[in-house]
């Protein structure tokens, strides 16, 4: 079979059937990644099928996948009907089950393709469906010979409806996507022809990509078709704010030989330049009607996709894909294939114009088919490395070479790996196969800061860490999770009480007479009943008592509304020293550190920056270095931190480690200098902690540095005071700081 129609098969079917995997060993060169790769928190049981996942609020998980034999998720069996069934399966945080719904039909006809969730923990479903009547829960719809199905499931796993779209000829339903607020969802392929309710998308001669809009309800409200002469496939969709979505896929010359332009509205056409099959694109287009805004091509001769895509709060576009192509050009930047396939990831500005491109792989068959990106916009994608070999079997990203696990060449293993919005590689890691093909297909990160992985394996079981999943039939999926990897989302929650606005009391008096209200002060009011400003009521402004004059008068009130408001910072990435070390980050990059003592003070110096760290007592004075150098401080104490480097009249963020907690911040002054006293938090466990400053420099670059600090108890008596020992170099790790622990608790205790 030819490699190339094999491969495009074969990444086809794990698109369709993308699964987590197992984190295998991983050889790092030198130098190591700036950010340590992360180890799982669970790992879900295996079922027989494939299957994709996307993230929920709080760490939660929800899967798409279709099961070929009963199969048992918590406390619920799921029994299948036909060939196989598709189930939504719901976990906390933890891995627990919370639901599983179940999608039944009598015939292998119910495809599996995509899930996205909006922000109140709906879930949106679309894959394909023939001629045949699946049960969507309480829901039955009833497919045609080409359809394609959407349907909207809420937190609870119950089903809202379900949507068909359908063709007389060819229709494939690839991506999908929801606006995180309004619930307006997207769904992207390739067609022929079809209709979506009353939304009717031509015929064409050719296969063409769209894209169609559906409003909350389910509704289809437009729907957008391009392409040229061969075939054209829009394989991801994503929302980037009411106004914006993102679409990326390929587009196709009408021979090996030739090229046809692809029109974009009244944008350049764009044509492709290769001799293979197909040309990455990136498209931005308007929510309101589907026009294009701007449209851009990744440029090769060979085969290139454009898959996982994402945007940041600044409107920057992240992409990844495969290319086989011997060079790959991307804006300015052109890469360079290692092998038959290679993986890529780029940043683009707001206006589709490349900023920055990376590659991986290795000599063999590599590819990325899904991007997320974190809060603090560091990018992770994943896909499979490795695969059709006939010699090596390794996968290069950034400083990290990835090992396969297979027995025998010709296999290849999922890979997860993660940049920063720079383009600064942060960390890589494989998930393992002993035997058979294994990928990662599908990402999902939640809004805590959790990375879900769905990896898979055909023919081979998958090993996580200690775990080890092994798989009845002849293809399985596992879902992973890895806490706290991505920077969680900052959050900001406001309670806004507002009593009555006014309160007007009406008097009717007398006219000879008046009368007066009770207050702590008197202000007599003219007969017209008229008053000023009174001002607010407190201790330092008595409530007033008025007399009114007679006839009727209103008196009215009002209380200002009370808004209070809660923000969480985001903690960052700190760079993983160990008790006695310090590390600074520069953009990602791990630069040169050094420390020494001076002035009964540590220095931290590397990247351009320095921070000075010492003591000071609850009296204001400054606490010495004790006789082995360590810096020693019991509650009530403080933390003093100088520094020098970071950007002029900036904020730099001081946490504490190994759980973050923030301690404050401290500000830098227009000369660069900056410093700020913090308490020593009485919480802290005992053990190796972390001191971490994050700000930036004046290039704009992230910096982040630690110090490995130590907590434990004066002695046994006062167990609610705290001692930190902070040591300074390695020599004085190893050669006096454990020891002069031990000795000075000895001497402690016989106090």
């Amino acid at each position: 079979m030819e490699l190339a129609s094999f491969r495009r098969r074969l990444a086809s079917s794990f698109l369709a059937a993308c699964a987590v995997g197992a984190l295998c060993a991983v050889t790092f060169e030198s130098p190591v990644s700036a950010v340590a790769a992360p180890t799982p928190t669970w790992v879900a049981p295996v079922f027989n099928g494939s299957g994709i996942v996307a993230a929920g609020s709080s760490g939660s998980s929800y899967v798409f996948a279709s099961v070929t034999s009963n199969t048992t998720f918590g406390q619920n069996s799921v029994t299948i009907v036909g060939t196989n069934d598709a189930v939504v399966v719901k976990r906390l945080a933890d891995g627990s089950v919370a639901w599983v719904l179940q999608i039944q039909e009598s015939t292998n006809a119910i495809g599996v393709g995509a899930i996205a969730v909006d922000g109140s923990d709906n879930v949106y479903i679309r894959g394909s469906i023939s001629a045949v009547t699946a049960t969507f829960g309480s829901v039955s719809v009833t497919g045609a010979a080409n359809s394609a199905y959407l349907a909207k499931i809420n937190a609870s796993g119950v089903v809202q409806w379900v949507r068909l779209m359908s063709s007389t000829t060819h229709l494939e339903a690839q991506g999908l996507a929801v606006h995180p607020s309004s619930g307006e969802t997207y769904v992207s392929g390739r067609h022929r022809g079809f209709t979506a309710g009353t939304v009717t998308v031509a015929t064409t001669a050719s296969i063409d990509a769209y894209v169609v809009k559906y409003d909350a309800s389910g509704s289809a409200v437009w729907g957008k078709s391009w392409g040229g002469g061969g075939t054209d496939m829009a394989m991801r969709v994503h929302v980037q704010d009411s106004s914006n979505i993102i679409v990326s896929g390929t587009i196709q010359s009408t021979s090996v030989a030739g090229a046809t332009s692809v029109a974009f509205d009244s944008l350049p056409a764009l044509v492709p330049t290769g001799t293979s099959r197909s040309e990455g694109v990136i498209a931005k287009m308007n929510a309101s009607d589907g026009s294009f805004v701007w449209a851009t091509m990744a440029t090769g001769t060979g085969d290139d996709e454009v898959l996982g895509i994402r945007t940041d709060s600044a409107g920057n576009v992240y992409a990844t894909g495969w290319f086989s192509s011997p060079t790959l050009t991307l804006g300015s930047t052109t890469l360079t294939n290692a092998g038959t396939n290679d993986v890529w990831v780029a940043k683009l500005n707001s206006n589709g114009q490349f900023q920055w491109a990376r590659s991986g792989g290795g000599s063999d068959v590599d590819a990325a088919f899904t991007l997320v990106i974190d809060s603090a916009d560091n990018i992770y994608i994943a896909g499979y490395f490795g695969a059709y070999g006939s010699t090596t079997k390794n996968g290069v990203f950034g400083t990290t070479t990835l090992v396969t696990a297979g027995a025998s060449l010709g296999l290849g293993d999922g890979f997860i790996a993660s940049w920063s919005s720079s383009g600064t590689f942060r960390w890589a890691l494989s998930t393992e196969t002993a035997a058979g093909h294994g990928f990662v297909g599908t990402l999902g990160l939640s809004d805590n800061g959790d990375l879900l992985a769905h990896a898979g394996s055909i023919s081979g079981n998958i090993v996580v860490g200690p775990t080890t999943t092994t798989y009845a039939g002849t293809s399985g999926a596992t879902l992973i999770s890895f806490a706290n990897v991505g920077s969680a989302v900052t959050t900001t929650t406001t309670t806004t009480t507002t009593p009555p606005s006014s309160t007007s009391t009406s008097t009717t008096l007398p006219s000879s007479t008046s009368t007066t209200l009770a207050g702590s002060s008197s202000t007599s009011l003219p007969s017209s009943g008229s008053t000023g400003d009174t001002g607010s009521t407190g201790a330092n402004n008595p409530s007033p008592s008025t007399t009114l004059a007679g006839g009727m008068n209103t008196v009215s009130t009002s209380t200002t509304p009370t808004t209070s408001t809660t923000t969480t910072t985001v903690a960052p990435d700190a760079p993983q020293v160990n008790l006695g070390q310090a590390g600074v980050v520069v953009g990602g990059e791990a630069a040169a550190t050094t420390i020494s003592r001076s002035d009964n003070s540590l220095l931290v110096a590397g990247g351009g920056i320095e921070a000075t760290i010492y003591g000071q007592s609850s009296d204001g004075q400054r606490i010495n270095l004790d006789e082995n150098g360590d810096l020693r401080l019991v509650i009530g104490d403080s933390i003093v931190v100088e520094t020098k480097g970071f950007e002029s009249a900036s904020t730099v963020e001081v946490w504490m480690y190994s759980t973050p907690t923030r301690l404050g911040q401290l500000e830098v002054l227009e000369t660069g200098s900056g410093m700020g006293t913090f308490g020593l938090p009485p919480t802290a466990d005992t053990g190796e902690h972390r001191v971490v400053l994050n700000g930036a420099n004046n290039k704009g670059q992230d910096i982040v540095l630690g110090l490995g600090i130590a907590v434990g108890a004066l002695d046994s008596s006062s167990i609610n005071r705290i001692l930190i020992i902070a040591p300074l170099s390695l020599a004085i790790l190893f050669a006096l700081i454990l020891p002069s622990v031990l000795r000075r608790r000895r001497r402690e205790s016989a106090v």
